[in-house]
């Protein structure tokens, strides 16, 4: 139940960046949100010392961990494969422009 809490509270702080981020400048907001998946993948996967007594809490604990861990990378890849030429944005979708967009007609 602990470590039940401990991921509500992760999601929160994810949240607060996601609310954070129309503030922020665009590579900021990825790497914030990458850090605080990588923080919370490897705090509640390998870090936390709670323990369950169902067996396949070791195997939820490793899977969460590992999320986090693919999430981050995904993340910042994205970002980095994005290139300069892109119009878009990694976020917001729908904004007029990119390739959607321009076949529709509406560059």
């Amino acid at each position: 139940m602990l470590w039940v809490r401990k991921l509500m509270g992760w999601v929160l702080v994810g949240m607060a960046v996601h609310f954070l981020r129309p503030v922020l400048a665009e590579s900021a907001a990825v790497f914030l949100l990458s850090a605080v998946a990588l923080a919370a993948g490897v705090h509640l996967g390998w870090l936390d010392q709670n323990t369950a007594t169902f067996r396949a809490f070791a195997w939820l604990k490793t899977g969460a961990g590992v999320a986090g861990l693919v999430l981050a990378a995904f993340l910042v890849t994205a970002w980095a494969l994005k290139g300069p030429g892109w119009p878009g944005s990694l976020f917001r979708r729908g904004s007029g422009r990119g390739p959607e967009a321009q076949k529709a007609g509406r560059h």
